[in-house]
This record gives C-alpha cells, structure tokens and sequence, in this order.
C-alpha cells in the first residue's frame, strides 16, 4: 500500500473466538477535511435552492483550518449553508475482512458544539479529489440521501461518537478512500432551519496534536488462514499486523542514503525495503524469527542492525554479508554463524532458468527482481510462481491479474539474487568480501593463487565457487524501471590477500565500495574513486591481516597499452617518437625527482598539441599519471 494522504496511527487487537482474527484499528485523516458552501455572495433566498444549488461556490475552506463548521441558517436574506468532509485511507483494511463495527468520532469546539438547537448528521460522501476539498464537494448530489449514523448533538470539548449503520460501513467496504459527509440534520432530513445560527462544529486534523482529531474505528474479523508461506510487507498493511508495519514503514531507510545517487527510491523501509523484507519472509519460514541481536526478525530491525553496521552501500543499496550477520548468532567460540550462507552463482543467460533451477531446492532463498523491486518466490508450481510481494502484498502468483495492491509480474523476472539456507548456521571465515562499483569500468577480483571472479579480458569469468558478479540491483519507489545499475561483486572465501581491478570500459569516474566483516562482527569498509579510460586499469591490494588496502600505479605495459591505441593514425616516425618518450616519462618516475617526473610528463602533453595528435584518453592518463606524482 502506497502511503498517500494518511496516517495510521493506533491499532489495538481483541480477542476473538477461535477461528477468526478481529481487529479494531483507529484512521485519523491526516489531510484533506474541511467544509466547502455557500454564503450571502450566492444570494440563495429560499431553502430549497440553496439545498440543491450547484453553482460556482464562493466558500471553500481548504484543509488549513483547525476547526470545521456544518451550518444550515437564514442570514439577512440568504441561506447559509456548508457541510464538512472527513477522507480516510481504509485500504488498510484486508480486501477479505468482515467489518464488524464501525463508528466515527468528532470533538466539539470549544463551549459550541452545536448551535441553535442542530444536530449532526452523517451521510456517506463521493469526492473527486481526496487531498483538497473543492466547491463541487458541496454538491447535494455528492452527498448520500441516507444517514450513515443517527444525528445526535455533537458534544462540547469532547468526544462524540456517531455509530455508523449498514449504509456507512457498505460505504467503507466499497471504497479504498472513503469520505464521509457532516451536516446538519436540518440539511440532512430537508428541514428550513430558518433565521438564526443552526451549525454544528468540531475541530479538524489541523488541531494541535491528536487528542482533539477526528477519527474512524473499524472493528473487523478475517477468517483464520493459515498462510503456507509467510507474509511481511515494507509497507503499512495488515501483514503480520497493522500496528507491527506502523511500526517499521516510516523508518529511516540505510540512514537516509536511499535518495542519493542513482537510487531513488526514498528515505524510509516503505519506500526503499523490498529486499529486506524479502528476506526476512524467507528467513521467517526456515523458522528463523530470532535476529543476531536476540530480537524479533523483521524489517525493522533488520533495517537498524544493518544501518549500525554499515551494511548498506552508498545510495542504499543491500551488502548482502551484512544481512547474513543479521540472521546468525555467536557461536560459542564468539564468531558470527548464519543459516544464511553460499550464494549461487547467476548466471549470463536466461534468468528464468536460473530461477527454475534455483526453486528445485527447497533450501534456497529466491529473490526475484523486476523494474527495481524485490520480490521472495518460495516455489514453482505448475504454470506459474508462488509470490510473496513487500509492496503488493496481495499478489499471490506471478501471473495475477493488475487488482487492488496486486501487480501482474506475467511470469517474467529480470534477475534474481539467491542465497542457500543451511539447515545448520556456518561460521563466519572473516575472508568473504563484497564490492560495489559504480562508473564507467568492470571489476576482476584475483585470489592470491590464480582464481578470478568479474570482467576479465571482455569476459565474465567466475572461477571460485562461492562467488558472484553482475550487477547491482537498484532499489525504486513504486518499482519504476531504471538505468544506470552499477556492479557488484561478491567472494566467499577470498583469502587474506587479493587484488581488485577497476577495468575501464569508458571516459569517466568510479567509485568503489568495498565491505567485509570478520568472523566476529568486526566491519571494514574502503571507498576509492577516481577516473576510469578505456583500457586503464587501475588496481587495488588488499591485506585483511593488517587492514590495508594500496592503489598501485598506472604500469609501464598499461600506458604503452593506451599510446598504441591512441596514435593508430599517426605516421611510424610519430609512433616511435612518443613510444620513446613513454620510455622516458617512466624512467624519470624511476629514477627522477617527483618535480623532474612531472616536468616531463608536461613536455609530452605539449608534444601532442604541437604534433596536432588528438589523444584525449592519452591526455587523460597523463594527468593520472601527474596526480600519482603529486600525492607522492
């Protein structure tokens, strides 16, 4: 569900006969109510006209007031006649729930509650915007002909509660946005109230605080089903509970990265949290419901403990060791253990038969992706795929039909990320590693003994086991399509010491991310940036013993790499002249002052420019070169 307008602030659950779950939920509008009418500037002079007048209205009070009025009288001459509106989001309500009951409260103004002797009166109401009111709200043929609630006088400084009847609660079980309308009884039961002051009032959401705003309770049952596979949303929704989601939807996501970059998806778990509460589903129904921390497995949580230890990337997108650690525990040797272990390999073909082939193991924590969103598949069945949807929580297949908080996926995924679950936890090595890049460039990871994971030579090579690379999943609101995804890389086992190769496949930047956590919870985080040229690689050593990571510089075979690419229209004299100075510039770096170094890379910019040879990525790795010199 879509968080709109609204605001859910209180939900308490009652007991109920075995059997039935009931709910009894509190919706405070959280914008939108007001009164729309008419005044003197109408010049309604009989009661009849000014009751159906469907005019331009003059007397619009938009949602900025704190009070609202419902007025039906006779001043000099014309009618004066508004009636007030109150919009609540009752999506939240299940589609297959029964409600039992359903009353609206409003607190009298003041020492004037009613006036003049009126009575309030509720009927059912169909407006066309649910943000603003507008004049054709006051509309009578906007209004329900039949009372929602008997018309009692409303209350001064304090609660009155107006119990809807079946017309009010058919209103609500019709409606996803339902409005109900406050007049007068005289307006209702078409009486002319004649001169003097015949209004009701009330204060409206734009009162201080809530102890004085209107609201709806709902009291409601759902048949007890036993769901086969779990069902959590990031979203406010039924599922496992109202007050739960209340609890988590508004949380700050990865704090408060989810905006920055090329990940737009937003800044709370409502927002931004599909693949955490993916995950926390699958975790749920391997009956792991206790966190590393001793708490309740969910999205909130899970939210907190990764955003504490630094286990989101930059943009907030999931470091997947880090949602490991969160469903481990401590071993009794002290180091982290996780049911949550070896990833299987995506591969670089069709992903629906990556998909397939992962779900013919029970074991496996599928997450499939589309259009920026997560989704947990826990099984193939026939002709389609059991889905477990964060957002569109009703969605029960990959192939439903678009409905109500349904999305139709038409059995089709662009990716999908899959973990395997261990029937026991696996400690920790404290050697697995995870990368994120983002820029114009590949990643190759290279073990210490020859394996290598990434791009490698215009290919995608995956040599360990217990690896991955591909790219990273951006995270939207709403599952809108993006660009721009960056890469990630991840290596069990990667060992002490290895190296990270930023490929470049363009002119540009990167930025590089890199996580690890040790066996006993210890994080290392590196952030390196920097230009990225076709050809240019640029290389990192890691060392997990000391906690090191060194950049090395442009080689000698990479930049002689780059001239030959750059001059292959120049002439052979040209060639072998500026071969002959790369000899030199890499001999003063040598052998030479920093200053001396420089002096000569400068000579052979100007050597380009005076030999008219247009070089730009040669010109670019030149600079690099100086930078190095500089940072010396």
């Amino acid at each position: 569900m879509k968080k709109y307008l609204f605001l859910i602030l209180s939900a308490v659950f009652v007991a109920m006969p075995q059997g039935a779950e009931a709910a009894t939920i509190k919706i405070y509008p959280n914008s939108g109510d007001g009164q729309t009418g008419i005044g003197s500037i109408e010049n309604q002079t009989t009661w009849l006209n000014a009751r159906s007048y469907e005019g331009i209205v003059s007397f619009t009070l938009q949602d900025t007031e704190s009070t609202n009025s419902a007025r039906s009288d006779l001043v000099s001459g014309a009618y004066r006649l508004y009636r007030g509106s109150l919009p609540f989001d009752t999506s939240v309500i299940p589609d297959d729930a029964v409600i039992q009951s359903a009353t609206l409260f409003l607190y009298g103004q003041g020492t004037n509650g009613s006036q003049g002797g009126a009575k309030a009166c509720i009927t059912t109401h169909i407006r066309s915007d649910v943000t603003n009111i507008i004049g054709s709200d006051y509309y009578i043929s906007n209004h329900g002909a039949t009372a929602s609630a008997p018309a009692v006088i409303l209350g001064t400084a304090q609660y009155t509660p107006f119990v809807l009847n079946s017309v009010g609660i058919n209103h609500i079980n019709s409606n996803d946005h339902t409005a109900f309308s406050v007049r007068t009884h005289f307006d209702c039961e078409n009486i002319d109230p004649g001169s003097g002051v015949k209004a009701v009032n009330w204060y409206s959401s734009e009162s201080e605080g809530t102890n004085s705003d209107p609201y709806l309770e709902v009291t409601y049952e759902v048949e007890d089903q036993v769901l086969e596979f779990p069902r959590y949303t990031q979203i406010i929704s039924p599922y496992p509970s109202i007050p739960e989601t209340t609890e988590w939807a508004d949380d700050v996501y990865a704090n408060g990265t989810g905006q920055l970059g090329s990940y737009p998806c937003g800044l709370t778990v409502a927002q931004c949290g599909c693949a955490l509460t993916s995950l926390v589903m699958s975790a749920r129904n391997a009956d792991i419901k206790e966190d590393i921390l001793g708490d309740d497995v969910n999205p909130g949580n899970m939210n907190a403990y990764l955003s504490d230890i630094d286990g989101y990337a930059s943009g907030g997108a999931l470091r997947w060791l880090a949602a490991q650690a969160y469903f481990g525990e401590f071993s009794s040797g002290g180091k982290i253990a996780s049911r949550f272990s070896t990833p299987v390999q995506r591969p670089y073909g069709n992903v629906m038969s990556f998909i397939d082939n992962a779900l013919t193991n029970p074991k496996n924590a599928v997450l499939a992706y589309k259009n920026g969103h997560f989704v947990w598949l826990p099984e193939k069945t026939v002709n389609t795929y059991t889905v477990r949807d964060p957002w569109w929580y009703n969605t029960m297949t990959a192939d439903d039909s678009t409905a109500d908080k349904v999305k139709d996926y038409n059995n089709v995924f662009e990716d999908a990320r899959v973990l395997t679950i261990a029937d026991e936890p696996v400690e920790f090595t404290g050697t697995d590693i995870e990368v994120h890049l983002q820029g114009t460039a590949e990643l190759l990871f290279k073990k210490a003994t020859g394996q290598k994971v990434g791009y490698d030579n215009g290919t995608v090579v995956v040599g360990l086991d217990k690896a991955s690379y591909g790219n990273t999943e951006i995270v939207s609101l709403g599952g809108a399509p993006l660009s721009g995804k960056g890469k990630h890389l991840i290596v069990y086992e990667a060992g002490s010491t290895f190296t990270l190769d930023v490929v470049g496949t363009g002119s540009g930047t990167y930025t590089l991310e890199f996580f690890t956590i040790s066996a006993t919870g210890e994080v290392t985080t590196f952030e390196f940036s920097g230009q990225t040229l076709p050809g240019l690689t640029t290389s990192f050593n890691f060392d997990l013993t000391s906690g090191q990571a060194t950049e090395q510089s442009i080689t000698y075979e990479q930049f002689l790499q780059i001239v030959n690419m750059q001059l292959v229209g120049a002439t052979d004299q040209e060639k072998k002249f500026f071969l002959k100075w790369t000899e030199k510039i890499f001999n003063d770096l040598e052998k030479k002052t920093a200053t001396q170094a420089i002096q000569s890379i400068q000579v052979y910019k100007k050597l380009l420019v005076a030999k008219k040879i247009q070089a730009p990525t040669l010109t670019a790795a030149l600079d690099l070169l100086q930078l190095e010199v500089q940072r010396r």
